[in-house]
């Protein structure tokens, strides 16, 4: 596993991020919190990261702190949920947001989330209240 990258920030667009580490540029689905933090100091980016592998791809998956890291992989443990709806979750409300609202059973706030309806919401709360 791929547990960090520090490097230099290339590009930040819709798809995340373009780390240079030692001369090689590594595309990460980066979560909002940690594409600010790349772009506050493009010079000196570090991410902690989640390496998803697939049969037709590699995906590097970034985050601002090892606490959303964590909360992205118990995510990904809910019935339905895969990387990207995860990284949305994440990215649309904070890591501490998303456990507040599935902890007080916050059907609205996780609605507020791209990709989830109320069936979706129900669920995340179900799988993942009494784990997070």
């Amino acid at each position: 596993m791929i547990a960090s990258v520090a490097g230099r920030l290339l590009e930040a667009d819709a798809d995340g991020l373009v780390v240079e580490v030692g001369g090689v540029g590594l595309r990460v689905h980066a979560s909002s919190a940690a594409v600010r933090a790349a772009r506050e100091q493009p010079e000196a980016v570090r991410l902690h990261t989640h390496l998803v592998v697939k049969e037709d791809s590699w995906q590097l998956f970034g985050f601002a702190s090892t606490f959303e890291r964590r909360v992205f992989q118990r995510v990904l443990n809910a019935k339905g949920v895969g990387p990207a709806l995860a990284l949305g979750l994440l990215s649309t409300l904070t890591a501490e947001r998303l456990i507040r609202a599935l902890r007080e059973k916050d059907i609205p706030t996780l609605q507020s989330v791209p990709r989830v309806g109320r069936k979706k919401a129900e669920q995340l709360i179900l799988d993942l209240a009494d784990k997070l």
